[in-house]
């Protein structure tokens, strides 16, 4: 028995500052969540509570009405609070705008973590010193004048992927985005950079 008792009070102490820590990010995340508007959050859960019984496309729904609410207001932010995470979004082109150019506030957000095993560690997802270079890299390759000629492709091949996906949204199924997206770049890239048109979303033999 005891022996048992330095093994049940280092447990104790275990869960104890484990347990602070995540009151602490809840008061951290309350704090500037106060500060920004969005819709009345519970000090504990948030707005977890909001998104429970919401399926994607209600999920979505819900969150542009808030999005309308604070732009009428003249809000150009939005914030949402999930037990001590506070997600915030920009609601006008300015604020969004704002924070693709600058150059400083390049640090990710966990939620970033979901796309490392598909796309790896590039630009998306990288920071520091590896975001910079690939930066210097790409811009010049991707700048908005360049970029301008091809929206029309742009535009076309998305407006196909749309097509394609809307008979599974229509049954409420399932499906593994990943194929559909891959077609979708591949006849981008080809028409843009190659001039050629594959048709790749309509002949998945490509």
């Amino acid at each position: 028995m005891a022996l048992l008792f330095p093994i049940f009070v280092s447990f104790a102490v275990l869960v104890l500052f484990y347990l602070f820590k995540i009151l602490q990010n809840i008061r951290k995340a309350n704090y500037y969540g106060s500060k920004i508007p969005g819709p009345p959050a519970h000090w504990l859960t948030g707005n977890m509570f909001m998104f429970q019984n919401e399926t994607s496309h209600g999920l979505i729904k819900m969150m542009q009405e808030e999005a309308k609410k604070a732009r009428d207001q003249g809000y150009s932010v939005i914030r949402f609070l999930l037990p001590g995470q506070l997600q915030v979004y920009p609601i006008t082109g300015k604020a969004t705008a704002k924070i693709l150019e600058s150059t400083t506030e390049i640090h990710k957000g966990e939620s970033y973590d979901f796309f490392g095993p598909w796309i790896g560690g590039g630009l998306l997802v990288s920071v520091g010193e590896r975001w910079k270079t690939h930066r210097k890299l790409i811009t010049p390759s991707f700048h908005f004048a360049k970029l301008e000629g091809y929206f029309d492709v742009f535009n076309q091949e998305s407006k196909i992927l749309v097509d394609c996906l809307e008979k599974f949204f229509e049954n409420g199924e399932t499906v593994n985005l990943h194929p559909y997206i891959n077609r979708c770049t591949l006849d981008v890239i080809c028409e843009t950079a190659m001039g050629t048109k594959v048709s790749a979303q309509f002949n998945h033999e490509h």
